[in-house]
């Protein structure tokens, strides 16, 4: 993706979020952002110190601290790594991203990175005559909350 197209599809997440915020709601964002963040402050403790163009996109959301990237706070297990590469298992990177509203952090009890691939994902593609099951090459996240108010 060129910085164009990351620039486009950030600019799409952020209407969202915008649109999130104005209807006085909190989020919670899980996905493959596929942005390198890097380590340091408003990274990922133990990740590469590698900031992508995206990954400073991230970063910038995170500075004011309204948005917390949850792989980085003491309540995540078994990280950072959410991705190995098929062809190097060295090549390694936290490409696997939870984001929430700084008022949904006290309901955090634990964010895991499923190293024991004990919830198996997978990609499905079409083939010429059925569907064929491609195991991911990313681990699960898996997001633990406790005590959050209904009405959240």
């Amino acid at each position: 993706m060129d910085k164009q197209e990351v620039l486009e599809s950030w600019g799409r997440l952020m209407k969202e979020l915008d649109e999130i915020k104005n209807m006085d709601e909190s989020l919670i964002l899980i996905g493959d952002f596929n942005r390198a963040v890097g380590a340091g402050e408003q990274g990922v403790p133990g990740d590469h110190k590698h900031v992508s163009y995206g990954g400073q996109l991230v970063r910038e959301l995170l500075a004011d601290k309204e948005y917390i990237l949850v792989n980085s706070i003491q309540e995540a297990e078994r990280g950072p790594w959410t991705w190995t590469s098929r062809a190097n298992d060295k090549l390694k990177s936290c490409l696997d991203l939870v984001i929430v509203s700084a008022d949904i952090l006290p309901y955090i009890s634990s964010l895991e990175v499923d190293v024991r691939m004990e919830h198996k994902m997978f990609r499905v593609r079409k083939g010429t005559d059925r569907l064929k099951m491609i195991p991911s090459d990313h681990l699960p996240l898996i997001l633990r909350l406790k005590n959050m108010p209904t009405r959240r």
